[in-house]
Parts: structure tokens; C-alpha cells; sequence
């Protein structure tokens, strides 16, 4: 159908495709052109994850194993829909750290490691190399396929696709030494890829439906006669390979290289994951749709290629004599292998040159006491040498595989390789006490495992595995590679996984319990545990807010005398560090945020803390000058209401149009025997209620009902004026005058010692009154100007 060089000619036009876009990428970016860095590229540079496997290999997968196909798509989805506040934590804690890779990650954690940095790098670098060589098998099964009946020629397709890859990833891979810098250029092009991937795949799903069939009933009705097809698709959601692939898929998302390159070093704007938590599933969910039409077209028109069923995306249309679609299925699949190829090289290139070969250049300058040149001419130069030896490998470990005929077998294989990297990537955002000492050595008990359960049996003659298998390693039986310690009965992939994952997860947790940790142990731990999870639901950006510089809000707020003791007794009693540059966390800026709104409401106090977490400079520093105007009438207004009604006998408690407790004074707490802290700024005045309720100071048995009766009492602003005996046996009169601005004045007076003072209290009313109505209109007036700050920064 094609010649040789048609085919070449055809491939290297689509590479040429991929330099322009790469290269206008990097010029718009260069001329600070926004254009590119949206929410729509960032989710389809994740489709990165959509390799040959899942283009080639699913519809094999499913022509022979029927739903267990399914998993490769599933576990991504789960992650993404249900994890949205473990990936946001990733990429807030990455961005704060200017992290590189998933190494620089685990390393910074980890009490900022090089040797656990070198160990995931080695790690990361034998299991995905397996990974890279399925691509380059897939390019050349393509080329092999599509040219079966013309002169297949003398060149090594392999090695003209790792060739071109490996000029195309220097290129555009190692135009910025600063990692942190993004690659906007050559994400652009995988984004392009992943699109064009996707297109392929769809076209030819319906393709199978309106051209192979006559529309989706004459399908199903095609299938139906079809019980030999049927069978394959008998729900098998709960089977050890089903189970096993899902788990693996939903680590891999996080765990792989390329996906943690793609998805938190590459990430411009953190409020982008909330585009990609639905457009991404539905990019997956659309490949996992259209599997179905052409594994049925696959199996019920060619049931003789079952056995290489992988090849169904190019054996259909060749069938039907389409040129169009044969051509667009071959530059789908080498779009697939290609952005994989790209990305995976330039994440372990990063990871090598950074955390294995950099140190070791520099080290040895420094102990010949050698004067250091530039070390960004030196940086490139190995990272483009990194480039060539992986690539160089992964074609050498292209021809170990080269007698499997399974993709998934593959791609499994380097899934749970990096699934190593599970507990301690999770370990280092959610537990404190996780150490260096426990994660290196549970990756490196886990690699083993790995590496003898699940790669020994792939690289190993066939010969050599049957008498390992059958007696195990040193003719011990409990250490055969498919019955580890006598368990027998799970499939070799299920086994493998089981021990590797168990053990490393085991190692890490009791190493990590009997390590001590040391000053910079517990800072990194703090950096990393201590983010906050929930912003982004709120559209707040990205949470950079340091705990001084909550401390500084706090103390504009509540004024420096009070502020402090309240804010690091919260911390001790929390046990949060009280390293102030540390990012806060979360419960912090709750805390914070519910002691301004006791002082300036809770709107106010939403809009400042908001304007302080988005971190717009200029507009930023007006919010804390309009604030500091506020703060300092509200706390004159304060104190000089405070001295007032401390000067009287009678109990005085004001409540604003919030229902919140703003001023009482010490004869209102000796009256009722309030406890120490129940009566404070900010209070609910049904808190209040509730407790007096519970004591029996009221009547009747419903406390809530009690508690709700005098709250909308107050609420809806009713002057009130009643006796009440106390179980103590004080009489008290209570008084209750309403505030034009909202709010309420209650005046408590112990009748057995009233004295004529009626025009006191009145006059004490008064200026309660107007004290509160010019914080209210202060504080209205902040409300406005915030608020069109927070306008402008929308």
C-alpha cells in the first residue's frame, strides 16, 4: 500500500510538524505571549500518558482478555476525580520548592537526600528504560506492518526513530538550564501530540462503526451472534489482573517520570487543575469508549489476527483499502510513542544530570582544587549527554523484549517499578514522621523485589527462568521469583507487586519509626505536611502564605498586645512549628481568619485573608493600608468601649448584626460565673445561651429551642426589658436595646443593689450605640474598597 520511503517520508514530515510548533511555542513564550500557557494545553500535555500501549496495546489487551483492558484507563480516572487535594498539594509543595523531578521531590522531603536522590533516580531509569524500548518496538511493528508487502529495505526502524527523537529532545529539551523555566515550546508539541492521538483513535472507532458496519445496531446485532466474543467480555472486574492493573494505573499517574514532569514541573498556573480534573478523565474515558468498536470490528472481520490483535489498528483500514484512515492510525501511533519517548528522556535526563552526575563532576573539580568554569555550559552538556545514553540504552534493551509479543506485559512491568516510589511520595505529604533512613531503605528492598520477581523473568534466557522457577534462587524453593516464600497461587505480575509494595511500605514505616530526625528532618517535614488542600475548591489560587506573614495580619487585626498570645498558644496546642518563613498551614489561616471576623465581620475578614493568599503586590499592599485605617478606629473604638462600660456596676454584653459577642465587660462574667474564655471576641452569643441553658437558667427542657427563641429575639432586633432569678438566687433585670447598624446592647443589673441611674445607662447606650454604628460603617467602607480590589484581581 506504502513504500518504504513514502512511509519515512510521511513520518519524518509529522518529526518536521513537531519542530514549528515546538519552536513557535518557544518563540511565543520567549516574547512573554500567554497564549499557550492555559488550562486546555497543560491537560492535554498529561495525554502523554496515553502511550503505544494504550493505542496499540489496549485494543490487543481487550481482543484477548476482554474488560481487562479497562484498568489501564480507570486508575488514571479515580486518581484524578478523587485525588483533586493529593495532586494540588503535589504541585503547591513542588512550585514552593522549585523542584525538578520526582527525585529533587523525595530528596527535599526526605531531609533533602542525595543519596535517596540518586537511589530514585537509578530506579526510576531501569524501570521506565523497558517502558521507552515499547515504544520504539511499537514504531517499528507500525513501519513492519504497513510495508509487510513491499521491500521492507535494510534500515533499522528503531534506530532512525530513537535518532530522531533524541535530536528532536535535544533541541527542544535542553534550550533552559533552570528546570523550573518551562518548557513551553516542547510541551506545546506533546500537547499537539496527545490531540492528534486522541483524533486518530476516535476517527478510526467510528470508522469501524458507519464504515465496517452499518451503524451502531447493525454492530451490537453482529456481536450478538457472535458467543465466541461475548465470553471475552464476562465481567472480570474482581480478578487478580484486573485488581492489580488498577492499582498500578492509579499510582502510575503520580509516580512516572513523565507524568510528574508533565503534571507539576510544567504546571504555570495552579488553578489550571480545575480544567483538567474533568477534561483529563474525559480524555481517557474516550479512548476507553472506542476500544469497544474496534476490538469488535478486530475480532468479528479478522479473528485470525487474534493472537496479534494489537495490530488491528492498522490491519482494519488496510482490509478496507482506506488510505486516509491506515494513514492517520500510523501517525496516531507514532505520535503515541514519540511524546512518550520525548518527555520520559528529558525527565530522567534532568534526573541524572541533577542528582548523579553533576555532583559527581563537581565533587571531583573541587577535590583536584580546580577552578570551576561555567557550570551552565557544563549542566547542558550533560544533560544532553544523559539524552544519548538513555536513548542509546533503551535501543539496546529493545532488542531483550523484541520476543514478546504483548505490549501491556510491558507496560506493567515499569508501572510497578514505579510504584515503588508510592509510600514515600504519599509518606511526604501527609505523615511527619517519615525519614530518609525508612524511604531509602523501602525503595531499595522494594527495587529488589521487583527486580527479582517481575525483570529477571523478562531478561532472563528462557532456560536459566525454568530452573530458577522450579528451584529457586540458590535452590532455596521459599525464593522463587513467582512463589516468594512459599505463597503460590497469584499471578506472576500480582505476586510480584504484592511482595515488592508490602515490604517497601513495611521498611519505610518501622525504619522511619525508629529514626530520629534532626532540625532540617522536621523543617522539610513542616514545608511538605503542613501545605493546605482545600484552597483551590475556593478559587483562591495558589496558597503562598507564609506563617509570619499571618502573624503580621493577625496583629493589624487584632492589635500586637493581643494578637500574639493568641496566635502561638493556637500553635503550640497544634503543635505547628514556629518557624515563621514556613508556609502556614491550613488550620492556621482558619484560625487567623476567625479572629479577624470577631474584630471586623466575617465578610471583611474573608476578603482580606482571600487578597492575602492571592498575593497580588500592589493591590496587596492597599488591602493592609486600607486595613490598618480600619483596624486602628476599631481597636480606639474598642478599647474606648471597653473602659467605658467597665466603669459601671452592671453587667453590659454587645453583640453585633452577626449575632458575635464584640464588648462585655468583667461585672457581666462575675454575674453568671461565666469559666475563663467562654465569654470573648468573636463569640456566637448562642454559644452563650447554650451554656446558660445547660445550666438551667431557663425554663423548659428543649435547650435548642431555648437557645434559637433568644437568638432571633435579638436578630430581629426587639427592645426588651424582664426579671429573672438565677439558681444562685440573684434577681437580675435584664435590659436588651437594639443598635440602628444591628446588633444588640444587653444590660444585666442585680436588683437587690439598683441604684437611681437610669440616665447613666442611657447615656452609656447611647454611646455604645454610636461606637458600634462607626465600626460598622468604617468597616463598610474597607468591605467596598476590598472588594473592588478583589474585583480587579479576578
Amino acid at each position: 500500500m506504502f513504500s518504504l520511503w513514502q512511509l519515512g517520508a510521511l513520518a519524518l514530515a509529522y518529526v518536521l510538524v513537531l519542530f514549528v510548533i515546538a519552536w513557535w511555542g518557544d518563540r511565543a513564550a520567549r516574547k512573554g505571549r500567554k497564549t499557550f500557557h492555559n488550562a486546555w494545553v497543560y491537560s492535554l500535555g498529561l495525554g502523554v500518558y496515553c502511550t503505544s500501549w494504550t493505542f496499540y496495546g489496549a485494543v490487543g489487551e481487550a481482543a484477548q482478555s476482554g474488560w481487562n483492558y479497562l484498568p489501564i484507563y480507570l486508575g488514571p480516572i479515580i486518581t484524578v476525580l478523587l485525588g483533586g487535594s493529593l495532586i494540588y498539594k503535589m504541585v503547591s509543595v513542588a512550585q514552593q520548592q522549585n523542584i525538578t523531578s520526582i527525585a529533587d521531590f523525595l530528596a527535599a522531603r526526605y531531609g533533602k537526600s542525595r543519596r535517596l536522590a540518586v537511589l530514585v533516580t537509578l530506579v526510576a531509569i531501569v524501570g521506565v528504560l523497558p517502558y521507552i524500548a515499547l515504544q520504539l518496538k511499537a514504531v517499528t511493528l507500525s513501519f513492519d506492518y504497513v510495508l509487510k508487502d513491499s521491500a521492507p529495505g535494510q534500515l533499522d526502524t528503531a534506530l532512525v526513530v530513537a535518532a530522531l527523537m533524541a535530536i528532536f529532545t535535544l533541541l527542544f529539551g535542553t534550550r533552559h538550564i533552570d528546570t523550573t523555566e518551562h518548557q513551553s515550546g516542547l510541551m506545546l508539541a506533546v500537547s499537539f501530540e496527545s490531540f492528534i492521538k486522541l483524533v486518530a483513535f476516535v476517527s478510526l472507532g467510528l470508522y469501524c462503526v458507519y464504515a465496517i458496519f452499518d451503524g451502531p445496531a447493525d454492530m451490537w446485532q453482529q456481536l450478538s451472534e457472535r458467543t465466541d466474543v461475548m465470553q471475552g467480555f464476562e465481567p472480570t472486574l474482581f480478578s487478580q489482573s484486573f485488581v492489580t492493573a488498577l492499582l498500578l494505573s492509579m499510582v502510575a499517574i503520580l509516580c512516572l517520570p513523565r507524568q510528574f514532569h508533565a503534571g507539576v514541573v510544567e504546571n504555570n498556573d495552579i488553578r489550571d487543575l480545575r480544567t483538567t480534573r474533568w477534561l483529563f478523565p474525559l480524555y481517557l474515558a474516550l479512548f476507553a469508549l472506542f476500544v469497544l468498536p474496534i476490538v469488535i470490528a478486530g475480532v468479528i472481520t479478522q479473528p485470525y489476527l487474534i493472537g496479534h490483535a494489537d495490530t488491528y489498528m492498522l490491519s482494519l483500514p488496510m482490509a478496507q483499502g482506506s488510505h486516509a484512515m491506515l494513514v492517520l492510525s500510523f501517525i496516531g501511533g507514532i505520535a503515541a510513542a514519540t511524546g512518550m519517548v520525548i518527555v520520559s528522556t528529558m525527565a530522567l535526563a534532568i534526573m541524572l544530570t541533577n542528582e548523579v552526575l553533576l555532583p559527581m563532576w563537581l565533587q571531583s573539580r573541587l577535590n583536584e582544587k580546580d577552578p570551576l568554569p561555567d557550570l551552565g555550559t557544563q549542566l547542558r552538556f550533560l544533560r544532553r549527554a544523559s539524552i544519548l545514553v538513555l536513548l542509546g540504552l533503551a535501543f539496546a534493551f529493545h532488542t531483550l523484549i523484541d520476543r514478546f509479543d504483548g505490549l501491556a506485559s510491558i507496560g506493567l512491568l515499569s508501572f510497578a517499578a514505579v510504584a515503588q516510589f508510592a509510600p514515600a511520595l504519599i509518606g511526604a505529604l501527609y505523615w511527619r514522621n517519615g525519614h530518609k533512613k525508612g524511604a531509602f531503605v523501602g525503595l531499595a528492598i522494594g527495587f529488589v523485589v521487583w527486580f527479582y520477581c517481575l525483570l529477571m523473568p523478562v531478561i532472563l534466557p528462557l532456560e536459566w527462568m525454568a530452573v530458577l522457577s522450579e528451584q529457586g534462587l540458590l535452590g532455596l524453593g521459599l525464593l522463587r521469583p513467582h512463589a516468594l516464600f512459599g505463597i503460590e497461587g497469584l499471578e506472576p505480575l500480582t505476586h510480584g507487586v504484592f511482595w515488592s509494595v508490602s515490604i517497601n511500605l513495611a521498611a519505610f514505616v518501622y525504619y522511619s519509626r525508629r529514626a530520629n530526625q534532626d532540625a532540617l528532618d522536621e523543617t522539610q517535614a513542616a514545608r511538605f505536611v503542613d501545605m493546605p488542600t482545600d484552597w483551590w475548591r475556593e478559587g483562591m489560587g495558589h496558597p503562598s502564605i507564609t506563617t509570619i506573614e499571618l502573624l503580621e495580619v493577625c496583629k493589624r487585626g487584632l492589635g500586637h498586645p493581643r494578637a500574639e498570645p493568641l496566635f502561638f498558644d493556637y500553635m503550640r496546642r497544634r503543635g505547628i512549628s514556629e518557624e515563621l518563613e514556613l508556609p502556614a498551614p491550613l488550620h492556621l489561616v482558619r484560625y487567623v481568619e476567625r479572629l479577624l471576623a470577631g474584630t471586623m465581620g466575617a465578610s471583611t475578614a474573608r476578603i482580606v485573608m482571600s487578597s492575602l493568599l492571592r498575593k497580588q503586590n500592589g493591590r496587596h499592599d492597599d488591602v493592609v493600608r486600607m486595613m490598618d485605617e480600619a483596624s486602628e478606629l476599631i481597636q480606639f473604638n474598642h478599647q474606648l468601649l471597653r473602659t467605658t462600660i467597665e466603669t459601671i456596676a452592671q453587667g453590659i454584653c454587645v453583640v453585633d448584626r452577626e449575632m458575635q459577642i464584640v464588648a462585655w465587660n468583667q461585672a457581666y462574667v462575675k454575674l453568671f460565673d461565666y469559666p475563663d474564655g467562654l465569654i470573648g471576641l468573636g463569640r456566637p452569643i448562642a454559644d452563650v445561651y447554650r451554656y446558660n441553658a445547660e445550666r438551667g437558667y431557663y425554663d423548659g427542657t428543649n435547650l435548642e429551642e431555648n437557645v434559637t427563641r433568644r437568638v432571633q429575639l435579638l436578630r430581629e432586633g426587639y427592645a426588651h426589658q424582664f426579671e429573672r432569678e438565677l439558681p444562685n438566687g440573684i434577681v437580675v433585670e435584664v435590659r436588651g436595646t437594639p443598635m440602628v447598624g444591628g446588633g444588640f446592647v444587653s444590660t444585666y443589673m442585680d436588683i437587690t443593689e439598683r441604684k437611681n441611674d437610669e440616665k447613666a445607662l442611657r447615656q452609656i447606650n447611647e454611646n455604645l450605640e454610636q461606637m458600634v454604628s462607626e465600626r460598622t460603617r468604617k468597616l463598610s467602607e474597607l468591605n467596598a474598597k476590598l472588594g473592588v480590589c478583589a474585583a480587579e484581581t479576578f
